[in-house]
């Protein structure tokens, strides 16, 4: 287990040539009063000599904002920004501040975001955004990996994949994936709930935010070809309880972690599960449950249904990834709130 100290809330040297070192600040927002949600993420990879940010709203009209910016060779060491969108630590482990003004792509179908490549390319309806907005943690931070445990995928799972055809056309991929999977293995992760408020202008319409929301930091190797898929959940029920949720399948083990923040403590999950409606291209969940076991044997049943799902589509060497990220309005007993899902698998 990784003991993270306050030099740890800002960037870190790569350390080795690894083509896919990343390091990245990662956080998501929602006011429920509002119907108004989102995430914004800046990540560096100096070992390409790239910067990546992007910020995504969840409009309470239903459609979408996204903006996606780069940052060519940036001194990573020294960058708390990716063009305009800015994640600056104004106290380690306590608060930060995320900040962006510019113009975004306006979506009235979220579903027609596609491949970010192309959305830059063309002619779509722009909103100008002015963002300002202060998180303050609600408990210590979580250490990601410290939560994991590994397991052996489903038998049926795994009977598919020795299939002849099948072995043929992925031997290369398994091989890639097995030599890199002990450098991700040491990569470090934290996440930490928190409340969030501020300023949002969308045009001339001004939001005064006051909400909950996630933020991770994370750094090392991350090569988005070697999970074949991951699940990710997480919100917050006010300040008395949130939870986060993660299982990672790669090759024939699926990760799972996650914790739940309940009472003032954080307590690692022991276990969970999930069962899901799907849509029609089996991509997302229109509605899920989630049965959640922390190490001291509490549990608890949450329902979900997706209000926005927006499909995110990238393509990485001789693969092509799917993100389909949704605002979802999760259920846990008489109380609702808004919070965020992740489903990735790779098309090809």
């Amino acid at each position: 287990m990784h003991r993270f100290t306050p030099i740890d809330e800002a960037t870190h040297p790569a350390g080795n040539s690894r083509t896919y070192w990343n390091e990245s600040f990662y956080m998501n927002f929602f006011d429920d009063d509002k119907e108004l949600g989102g995430a914004t993420r800046i990540g560096f990879h100096p070992n390409q000599g790239v910067g990546d940010g992007f910020v995504l709203l969840f409009l309470p009209d239903g459609g979408i904002g996204f903006i996606r910016t780069f940052d060519r060779f940036p001194n990573h060491l020294t960058c708390n920004a990716v063009g305009n969108v800015r994640h600056e630590c104004l106290e380690p482990f306590e608060k930060w501040r995320i900040s962006f003004d510019g113009p975004m792509f306006y979506f009235e179908n979220p579903a027609e975001v596609g491949d970010f490549s192309q959305t830059m390319l063309i002619d779509l309806p722009r909103r100008q955004l002015r963002l300002e907005l202060e998180f303050k943690g609600m408990h210590d931070l979580f250490d990601f990996h410290q939560s994991i445990s590994r397991r052996l995928a489903p038998a049926k799972r795994l009977l598919g994949k020795l299939r002849p055809d099948y072995l043929l056309n992925h031997m290369g991929p398994a091989l890639h994936k097995l030599r890199l999977l002990p450098a991700m293995g040491r990569a470090h992760h934290y996440e930490q709930a928190g409340r969030i408020c501020g300023i949002l202008r969308i045009d001339d319409d001004v939001f005064d935010f006051s909400g909950h929301g996630q933020r991770d930091h994370s750094w090392g190797v991350r090569d988005m070809r070697v999970p074949t898929n991951w699940r990710w959940f997480s919100c917050q029920f006010g300040e008395d309880l949130c939870f986060n949720a993660t299982r990672v399948e790669t090759l024939a083990f699926r990760a799972y972690g996650g914790y739940v923040y309940n009472e003032g403590r954080s307590e690692m999950l022991r276990s969970w599960s999930y069962d899901v409606d799907w849509d029609t291209t089996r991509r997302w969940a229109r509605r899920l449950r989630l049965d959640l076991e922390t190490d001291s044997g509490r549990r608890f049943e949450i329902q979900g249904e997706a209000k926005i799902n927006v499909p995110i589509i990238a393509p990485i060497e001789e693969t092509v990834v799917v993100v389909n990220e949704a605002c979802m309005r999760y259920r846990w007993q008489d109380r609702t709130t808004l919070g965020i899902s992740e489903f990735m698998g790779h098309l090809r």
